[in-house]
């Protein structure tokens, strides 16, 4: 038996646990650059040319802050600019969930301990999840190149676009396999990895900035279609450089795992000390919990709010907002400074990433109960009530800091740039947004406490859904009366400005996360610890 031993039958058991999360993956992979041929198709059919497309896209400076120049003014080269950079967070999204979840979280549940008593190597596991989640993405970066096709764009360079962001996801599933290896928690183990994908997004920010061909997008997943020019040059030797990168870092992983003792992780962290005057309290309890997902996103998320202000803060309004406007055919670039229009997108963008904090601190809840450690607090003198409150005040409280921290950050970032104090307007906008985003924690207290078993994926595809509700509207697949579905259809770029605040969404959507996470608690109090 050698380190390798039973990878294929690990690959088989990844398989079916992520059976169903795989098509969603999938479907969206495929919607993304599918919308960006039909925001090109509508404004062809206005009598515009694809040069004229490019050319609008690069003198508007909200696009080019938020995307870079555009590097072939053909239709696979617009959809390359415009989706790489979607589709690498995507396929970032899917191999530090999916990576950590069967490596790290199933050695902190105690699962890999009992398969490692069974003649199995001690890499299978880390090997198996990476093939898996590597194939699906070539799959994934295939399946684009041939629905682009299907639009008249060249097989070959679409499959060079596909395959380049498909590379970038391999290299975050390695970086997720050694984050893994790193911290001996799951929760700590993905509160690095989207830490690394936080700075590789100010990264490419500021790359954007500056034209999109300075040296830091070699340093960037979001920017190595720059590298590659699919649609341009097409250099697939370029290809060697994200595959190189992931090969070594998944090396150190799998040296790491061989060295460290099952359950421990590379960097062991302080040791827990007893202090007589540490709170003993539920509530003390679920803070220990908590903390390091909750410290690590506000630290994220406080850069980041720094960096988009002070790049907001370059966006001044020029000619070149008709592409932008036509979404919705609402007209909302008219009604807006070019700096407030930037904020407006990327603070909307966010939106569909902070429901993710929710979530993982709802599922806090679950691994506390599934490693038992819940019902034995349960039988001291604890009821269930201040058990799951306790929690809820960091899924719903500690969302509420986040953003918080964000609209500071972003009205500093402004300010510091432009020598305007913006921070009241800017906190107003993160904080209008908040009641919406409350509406999916509610989601997952409310799946936790009546189906606990798929509350994660329940979780998960309910945001998938809204996300992909988004992509059909921009699409002009839907129209406004589907996406109203959303929750945040309510706090819309196009519908809520800069410095707004919609008084009656917010207390609707508050309302309904109200109901939903006092039916998810009331089911858990009547519930069995399962």
């Amino acid at each position: 038996m050698n380190a390798f031993t039973g990878t294929l039958r690990h690959i088989r058991l990844f398989l079916r646990r992520e059976r169903w999360m795989i098509f969603l993956w999938i479907g969206l992979g495929i919607l993304i650059p599918q919308s960006t041929v039909s925001s090109a198709a509508a404004f062809l059919a206005t009598g515009g040319s694809l040069e004229e497309f490019a050319n609008e896209m690069a003198g508007n400076p909200v696009v080019r802050a938020l995307l870079g120049s555009v590097h072939s003014e053909t239709l696979g080269g617009i959809v390359a600019w415009r989706s790489s950079g979607q589709m690498v967070i995507l396929f970032a999204l899917f191999s530090i969930l999916t990576v950590i979840r069967h490596t790290r979280a199933e050695e902190e549940a105690g699962r890999r301990e009992l398969l490692l008593s069974a003649p199995i190597g001690k890499l299978a596991a880390p090997t198996a999840i990476l093939i898996v989640v590597c194939g699906i993405e070539a799959i994934i970066g295939v399946l684009i190149a041939t629905t682009l096709s299907g639009n008249g764009v060249m097989f070959s360079e679409s499959l060079l676009m596909g395959l380049t962001m498909a590379a970038a996801g391999w290299v975050f599933a390695a970086i997720a396999l050694l984050c893994g290896e790193w911290s001996r928690s799951s929760s700590g183990a993905r509160g690095l990895a989207f830490t690394s994908l936080g700075i590789q997004l100010l990264v490419q920010m500021i790359n954007n900035g500056n034209g999109g061909y300075t040296p830091l997008k070699w340093l960037t997943p979001m920017a190595w279609n720059r590298i590659s020019l699919p649609f341009a040059e097409n250099r697939w030797i370029f290809l060697l450089y994200p595959i190189v990168i992931a090969v070594l870092i998944s090396s150190c992983a799998f040296w790491f795992c061989l060295k460290r003792d099952l359950g421990s992780g590379i960097y062991q962290g302080r040791e827990p000390q007893l202090n007589k005057s540490y709170p003993r309290t539920p509530l003390a309890l679920a803070w220990r919990q908590q903390r390091g997902l909750f410290v690590s996103w506000v630290v994220a998320i406080a850069l980041t709010g720094d960096a988009v202000g002070m790049v907001a803060a370059s966006v001044m309004d020029v000619p070149g907002m008709d592409v932008l406007n036509q979404l919705g055919d609402y007209g909302w670039m008219n009604q807006m400074a070019g700096a407030d229009a930037f904020i407006s997108i990327f603070v909307y963008a966010l939106c569909f990433a902070f429901p993710i904090y929710g979530i993982l601190s709802v599922q806090k809840m679950r691994v506390e109960e599934t490693e038992q450690r819940a019902e034995l607090l349960l039988s001291l003198p604890v009821s269930r009530n201040e058990f799951i409150q306790s929690h809820l005040v960091f899924s719903f409280g500690g969302m509420a800091v986040i953003l918080l921290a964000f609209g500071i950050s972003l009205g500093l970032g402004y300010g510091w740039a432009s020598g305007e104090s913006q921070v009241w307007r800017m906190l107003i906008t993160c904080m209008a947004k908040l009641p919406a985003i409350w509406l999916f924690t509610g989601v997952a207290v409310m799946l936790y406490g009546f189906i606990p078993k798929i509350s994660a994926l329940g979780s998960f595809g309910v945001l998938g859904l809204v996300a992909a509700l988004e992509l059909l509207w921009e699409s002009h697949f839907i129209g406004w009366e589907w996406l109203s579905l959303s929750p945040l259809a309510y706090v819309h770029y196009s519908k809520v400005f800069v410095g707004t605040f919609p008084l009656l969404a917010t207390i609707v959507l508050t309302i309904i996360t109200g109901i939903l996470a006092i039916a998810g608690s009331w089911k858990f109090r009547k519930r069995e610890i399962i």
